[in-house]
């Protein structure tokens, strides 16, 4: 054992399963910012009363919360990585800290050589746990102006609840119960002439 394994730490077997985690905790969050962007981007206009010439603005205004609710649940899980991820950058830092500083005491230019290798990967390993730090940040903070936003857009005067006018279930349970008495023919067209309509 050389003297940086003995000078250098590793992150604890619970931190390194919890880092493991992080990215699929990033991907979720990042999926939902996304889903709630698109969701406030469809929303009809209302009145005080909540009538809208969207004949479904309520179950869209309902499916905005849901998409709201749904990060906001995940934010609190985002933030305990804070702690964790400042552990990593101050471990990896210090780690980088004792490599140069050994390094600086060898005359050996086959020890200099390993030290330079222990070097380059401790960074790469800083450089890593600064950047997830980074993202970290930068997730919370567009979560947070978004959510500002979702809650900027409420429906008026009170909860809105899905009717089933606008969702997949109700559209496939009435293409189901109509095709029942349609020949194969007639299906195709009018699969293709919806679509046209949609355009």
């Amino acid at each position: 054992m050389d003297r940086r394994d003995k000078d250098t730490t590793k992150a604890s077997k619970e931190d390194e399963e919890a880092l493991k985690n992080f990215w699929r905790i990033v991907s979720d969050v990042d999926k939902r910012i996304k889903e709630l962007e698109s969701k406030l981007s469809t929303l009809p206009r209302v009145d005080e009363e909540g009538t809208s010439e969207c004949p479904f603005a309520e179950d869209l205004y309902a499916q905005k919360e849901e998409a709201e609710e749904n990060l906001s649940r995940l934010l609190p899980i985002l933030q305990e990585f804070i702690s964790l991820l400042d552990r990593e950058v101050s471990r990896c830092q210090h780690n980088l800290d004792r490599i140069r500083s050994g390094a600086d005491n060898l005359a050996n230019p086959e020890a200099k050589r390993r030290f330079q290798a222990a070097e380059w990967a401790q960074k790469q390993e800083y450089l890593r746990a600064v950047e997830d730090r980074r993202t970290a940040d930068y997730l919370l903070e567009k979560a947070a102006v978004v959510l500002k936003r979702a809650q900027s857009k409420k429906f008026p005067g009170r909860k809105p609840q899905r009717k089933g006018s606008f969702t997949k279930t109700s559209f496939e349970t009435s293409d189901a119960d109509e095709d029942k008495e349609k020949p194969p023919l007639d299906k195709e067209l009018e699969g293709v002439l919806s679509v046209g309509s949609v355009q």
